[in-house]
């Protein structure tokens, strides 16, 4: 016998035979885990069915194929949930059979299981941190990190809870039958929350309540199997597990039905996560249909109606931010959530006198998509950075002087487009979001400032913005419904509206005056979820859009109109032409023949361009990318868009996929991977006469741009050389690759050589807007020298917008630069404030300033003067150029602009960027205590002290991330503090 101290061991072949012993049994019970997870998923089908319409929810049919899919989706998710329990299970038997400690093992299972969680869990405390407000407060990051890290203890703690039940002693059965049932009971509650808490918003909180409801149903009905001491045949539990597994895999091999996906996507949170995840294209053969339509030649762009006479000396455009369709007439009922009749006495008076537009569309459902492309009258996918012209410097060649009165949103961050709307505008006034109340005040002196002068003004509101302004804090208590919140901000905006008009009219003549009253997205106050612009739904793009013409009666429109038209409105009562270059078409016309049978096809996007809709005739068709769906509904009959017709008529169906192509060719680029496609495409190019292209000219254009056929490359260089047209030459640089701007920079140069002085200032009126690629030279320069000399500074402009985009070479343009700013400073030519601004800010954009000092110090002395202009926009220009020209010994007179509390804010902007690249260290104390005292320099603060890298601004820094109510801003301020501690690390150090 062994000594009574020594313990026994047992012989390595008991050890072996131990652990094969222990793996059978786990894996017996993981094969019939298998089982309760098919069984699962079956059970979460008939919960996700039944369910919505129990609790009063609606729900979209499904036929047998749809429920099939639907079964097979959760399937995947309760096979999902069993792997990973069965991963945990039999790591955990291993180590236990290796270390035989059941405590250690139990925790090493539960920290495995919150392992899993560890991802979804960051993904719920993003979503539920993603809301309009409680994103911009400072300690959302502290905020995530925490949510995220309770739901991964909390799914530790549940783990070690399931795995100390399981190895419990044995207790009585009426205790052995309760545990599955209270699984079962919690797996309800998790589904019912998915179905009532906040349905259509945070989509990542609902899935994960999904998941939950997956796994608790896995566990209910894994535990009643062993309650019930069920012993399936090895047979059955391998038919049963492989009859599971097979239903997995449907959704890889299930057909690519439309409806069927988009059926899917609106059912469940799992379905549409899972499909979005899947590939996803447009319904083969769309393209091809477009492509088989032959199109005439383009139309010529139609003369204003000019019926009447109808031009107004001034012109005012109020933007309301977030203005619901429906809480104004005449998309108003008496049961709408944006509003009742009671909420706006003033403007339901003022409005009688206006032509109201009842089914108007956003091209976005978020501001800073939706804005750019309402100002320059574009489609959503295209570049409002690159493509038309700012709509200040539009009405300013009308005659009319743009001065703007906008919260402090529009003057950070500037590199946004939303954030570029203010450019061109002669004057800016900006009013606190804390006190919107002096937007009255703010937009009375503005106007007073111009009285008597043909004005054009635009007033952007933000009362019915979450989180709904209300006026100063009275201590009131909340609505309790958000519709009722939504109500209250409505009420204070009619109030906010009985003041400012009849400012505007004490100034500007109402029989002088056109006005134009507009919404930039829509709202949503519970009626599918909270905030905007993550659908294209009605509640998210359509908006209220009303126009009040001098000497005209009111009267309402029931034609499908859009934003994109406004720009186009606006110029015509400005007295404009109609501009090829506008994708909308004025309402001047609609209003003088409302019941005119032309139907137009509106295109209308989500905030982030991930979901598309198209709008015609009160017929809506949306297409989900990611996931393939797509749906059609009546908007007369199914205003809520409850019912999907999509599949119903398939020729509808075609003709509307037909029209989104047509306007958004993107859509279907996948398809040119069809040779029929591609070969259809190349002989529509070979087809087209350059002197007379067809009416879709720029559909192939951009179909050919995306093609990697050669032969569609060599047909878009063939048509660029031969057109005499600028307008298709400019459209076809527009879409030139990145890669390929080279070799067209060479093609430019050799046009230029072929062409007039006269075609080509057309060419350049047109190619400036494209953004091309730099092919300027000597000969370029020479007809630019010749422009100077001989032309008005009219035609400048177009010049000076191709520079621009090109950060011209100092060596080449600044002696035509420095021309133009001694000829528009001589006082012999009128003032031109756009083109004067437009050479300021070339000279800003040169590179490579190696002329002698004299001519460089010759040119700076030119611009200083410039820095006290009473243009903001021009103020602002000087203030850069002479950044770029190095004049420290000017940076005095920045500086005192800076200190100017009434100077413009552009310029002020420009001049903290300017005093930076000038003095470095010696600006920051400067900097810093101009940008503590007045929050909306903050930003511009931030990112110049950024270039500088100095620890001395650490501290304002610090104070920017802890304090400023702006959520980018203080993002921008913690990346520059990390930027500058990450040098002082590695040893770089910081400018002191």
């Amino acid at each position: 016998m062994l000594p009574a101290s020594e313990p026994l061991k047992d012989p390595p072949s008991a050890r072996r035979t131990s652990l094969g012993l222990r793996i059978a049994a786990t894996s017996t019970r993981i094969v019939a885990g298998a089982g309760a997870a098919a069984i699962a998923a079956a059970w979460l089908t008939v919960v996700d069915r039944e369910l919505p319409g129990l609790l009063g929810a609606p729900a979209s049919s499904l036929g047998s194929n749809g429920l099939a899919a639907l079964a097979a989706l959760h399937g995947v998710l309760a096979l999902g949930v069993w792997l990973v329990g069965a991963a945990a299970v039999l790591v955990g038997t291993l180590v236990e059979t290796r270390w035989r400690r059941p405590r250690a093992v139990r925790w090493l299972v539960s920290a495995l299981v919150a392992c899993a969680a560890l991802w979804p869990s960051a993904r719920l405390a993003n979503s539920l941190t993603s809301g309009d407000w409680i994103r911009e407060q400072p300690w959302v990051p502290e905020l995530r990190a925490g949510l995220a890290g309770a739901l991964a203890i909390g799914a530790l703690l549940f783990a070690r809870i399931v795995v100390g039940l399981r190895s419990m002693p044995e207790v009585g059965p009426k205790r052995r039958a309760l545990e599955p049932a209270g699984w079962l009971a919690l797996s309800i509650l998790a589904a019912v929350a998915d179905v009532l808490v906040l349905p259509g918003l945070y989509q990542a909180g609902h899935l994960i309540l999904r998941v939950a409801a997956a796994v608790l149903a896995v566990l209910a009905f894994s535990r009643g199997a062993a309650v019930a001491r069920l012993a399936l045949p090895r047979v059955a539990t391998a038919l049963l597990c492989g009859s599971a597994l097979a239903l997995a895999l449907v959704p890889v091999a299930w057909p690519r039905d439309a409806r069927l996906r988009s059926d899917l996507v609106l059912t469940s949170p799992v379905a549409a996560g899972l499909l979005r995840a899947s590939s996803a294209a447009m319904p083969r053969g769309t393209l091809r249909a477009v492509l088989s339509r032959s199109r005439s030649a383009r139309a010529v762009p139609r003369a204003p109606s000019r019926a009447n006479g109808v031009v107004a000396k001034n012109v005012v455009l109020i933007v309301v931010d977030s203005l619901r369709a429906d809480a104004l007439p005449p998309a108003r009922t008496e049961r709408s959530l944006g509003g009742r009749r009671k909420d706006t006495p003033f403007l339901n008076r003022w409005l009688k006198g206006f032509a109201l537009f009842r089914h108007a569309y956003a091209q976005s459902g978020r501001t800073r998509t939706s804005m750019p492309h309402m100002f320059r009258s574009l489609q959503p996918f295209e570049d409002a950075g690159r493509n038309g012209a700012p709509l200040a410097e539009r009405m300013a060649a009308l005659g009319r002087t743009p001065v703007a009165v906008v919260p402090p949103y529009f003057l950070m961050p500037r590199d946004d487009e939303a954030h570029r709307l203010i450019e061109g505008f002669k004057e800016v006034a900006v009013y606190p979001m804390e006190r919107q109340e002096e937007a009255v005040e703010r937009a009375r002196r503005v106007l007073e400032a111009f009285r008597g002068r043909p004005v054009f003004a635009w007033i952007h509101l933000y009362a019915v913005h979450y989180p709904y302004y209300t006026g100063p804090e009275t201590g009131r208590r909340p609505a309790r419904t958000e519709s009722g919140q939504y109500r209250r901000a409505l009420r204070w905006l009619d109030h906010h509206f009985s003041e400012l008009i009849p400012a505007i009219n004490e100034i500007l003549p109402p029989e002088d005056t056109a006005i134009v009253l507009a919404a930039d997205h829509g709202q949503r106050v519970g009626d599918g979820g909270t905030g905007h612009g993550y659908s294209v739904r009605e509640p998210d793009v359509r908006v209220p859009l009303a126009v009040r013409l001098p000497g005209k009666r009111g009267l309402v429109v029931d034609r499908v109109v859009g934003n994109i038209d406004i720009v186009p409105t606006l110029v015509e009562l400005a007295g404009g032409a109609p501009d090829p270059e506008l994708r909308g078409r004025s309402l001047v016309g609609v209003i003088e023949s409302p019941r005119s049978t032309e139907r137009r096809s509106y295109l209308v996007a989500t905030g982030d361009l991930d979901g598309w809709g198209l709008v015609k005739d009160r017929e809506k068709l949306i297409y989900d990318p990611e996931s393939g769906a797509l749906y059609r509904y009546d908007l007369r009959e199914d205003p809520k868009e409850r019912r999907n017709l999509f599949g119903h008529d398939p020729d509808r169906d075609a003709v509307l996929l037909a029209e989104m192509i047509e306007l958004h060719p993107a859509l279907a680029t996948s398809e040119l991977q069809d040779p029929e496609t591609l070969d259809l495409l190349t002989r529509r190019l070979r087809r087209v006469r350059p002197s007379a292209p067809p009416g879709d000219i720029g559909l192939l254009v951009r179909l050919a741009a995306r093609s990697t056929a050669p032969d569609h490359a060599r047909e878009l260089e063939r048509l660029f050389r031969e057109t005499p047209d600028p307008a298709l030459g400019a459209a076809i640089v527009r879409e030139i690759p990145q890669k390929g701007r080279a070799r067209w920079a060479g093609l430019l140069r050799e046009k230029m050589k072929r062409l007039q002085d006269r075609d080509v200032e057309r060419w350049v009126a047109e190619l400036a807007s494209a953004g091309p690629p730099d092919f300027g030279g000597a000969g370029l320069r020479r007809r630019l020298d010749r422009v100077v000399n001989e032309r008005p500074v009219s035609s400048w402009l177009p010049w000076l917008r191709l520079l621009a985009g090109w950060r011209p070479s100092a060596s080449v343009w600044a002696a035509p630069l420095g021309r133009m700013l001694e000829r528009l400073g001589s006082g012999r030519t009128p003032r031109d404030v756009q083109t004067l601004a437009a050479v300021l800010d070339a000279i800003a954009s040169c590179r490579g300033f190696r002329s002698p000092r004299a001519d460089v110090d010759a040119l700076a002395a030119a611009v200083e003067p410039f820095v006290d202009d009473e243009e903001g926009q021009v103020g602002a220009a000087a203030c850069r150029a002479l950044g770029t020209l190095g004049a420290r010994e000017r940076a005095g007179r920045i500086e005192r602009r800076l200190l100017d509390p009434a100077a413009d804010p552009r310029t002020r902007q420009a001049a903290i960027h300017a005093l930076v690249k000038l003095e470095g260290e010696q600006a920051v104390e400067l900097t810093t205590r101009v940008a503590d005292a007045e929050q909306a320099l903050a930003l511009d603060a931030v990112r110049a002290l950024g270039t500088l890298r100095s620890t001395s601004a650490l501290p304002f820094l610090r104070r920017v991330m802890e304090h400023h109510p702006h959520r980018y801003t203080r993002e921008q301020a913690r990346r520059v503090i990390a930027r500058i501690e990450a040098r002082g690390r590695s040893g770089g150090g910081g400018r002191n």
